[in-house]
Formats: C-alpha cells, structure tokens, sequence
C-alpha cells in the first residue's frame, strides 16, 4: 500500500468542524434561501517525521525528501515537516506552494520518542495523521502520547525495532532506491 493512498482516504474522512456554504440549504429553515447550511471541514494536522540519523543513507533520505515534495504539490494541503534523530533537528509548517528545505541537521542516533514529546508540547489534535519515515532502528519502548493515527514508513526490508507494534507498517521497496 502508498502511503499517499492513506493520506488521500484519511483526509476526505475526518471531520475538524463546520463553515457556512452558501450551496447547502438551512437544515432548520430550508424554505429561507438566504440562510447559508454548513458544511464539514476535513483536513486535520498532518506531520511527516523524517529520520536523518547516521543509520538513514543519503538515497533514502532523498527518497524520503521527495515524497513529501510529491504530496505537497499533489494535494495543496498544509503539512508540517519535521526532522529528528535522537532530537528534535528541524520543526517546519509547510504551506501550499511553499518550497521544502532540503538542508540535513543532525546524522546523530535515533529515538522516535521526541516527535511524540513535541507534537504534545505544541498541543496538536489528537487526532493529527503522523507519517514516520525510517530505516527502523531506534528505541524498544515509545509513549504515543495519546496519538493513534501514526503510520510507520520504512524503506528496505528492516524491521522496526518498536516492541509490541500492532500497526501495519508501510515498506518502500529497495528497487524504488535506485535511480
């Protein structure tokens, strides 16, 4: 399965609240034209965590880097973009059209906790879609911190070194490495 796939079915599912649509009639007046309805907005918090620890090589990073670029040209969605390794490297919102920092801070360890940690901090949504882009290694034990849509992406054929991770994981196969 794409992992763009899931972005695109997520979105059209959740509702994050309602604004007044003048081609929708007044469900409590209906007869009164004037009076706009309501329609549900859908689009939540979306979060793409990219890993560039030393473990992540250069053709997965870019990889990786370009399939953000891909799905933030295709659908003119905000997105918000963080880099991690053991820390926090990088945290940037993405606005439709605005160009992706291409710059690489950090190639220390890898700890998945600390995306979990800011994303808390910052107070987003629980209901934010995360998208995690790895290798897999890291540590055993995560706090998700209430976050349950998150979504593991590794490349190659590694396995992920979380414990007792029930969520499908999404591979990107090493022939897509390869240029």
């Amino acid at each position: 399965m794409k992992w763009q796939s899931l972005v695109e079915r997520q979105m059209g599912r959740q509702i994050s609240g309602k604004r007044l649509s003048p081609n929708r009639l007044n469900r409590r007046q209906p007869q009164m034209i004037h009076k706009k309805g309501k329609l549900n907005d859908r689009i939540l918090p979306i979060v793409v965590a990219v890993d560039v620890s030393g473990s992540v090589s250069d053709k997965e990073l870019a990889y990786f880097l370009n399939e953000i670029r891909i799905i933030t040209e295709k659908h003119k969605i905000p997105l918000t973009y963080i880099q991690f390794d053991s820390e926090i490297k990088s945290f940037e919102e993405l606005t439709p059209g605005q160009k992706l920092d291409y710059s690489i801070n950090g190639r220390g360890g890898t700890s998945f906790q600390p995306v979990f940690d800011e994303l808390k901090e910052r107070q987003y949504p629980r209901e934010t879609q995360l998208f995690i882009f790895t290798d897999g290694g890291g540590e055993r034990e995560i706090n998700n911190r209430g976050y349950k849509k998150y979504q593991w992406i590794i490349s190659g054929n590694q396995h992920l070194s979380v414990q007792n991770e029930s969520r499908p994981i999404i591979r990107l196969n090493i022939k897509d490495f390869e240029y």
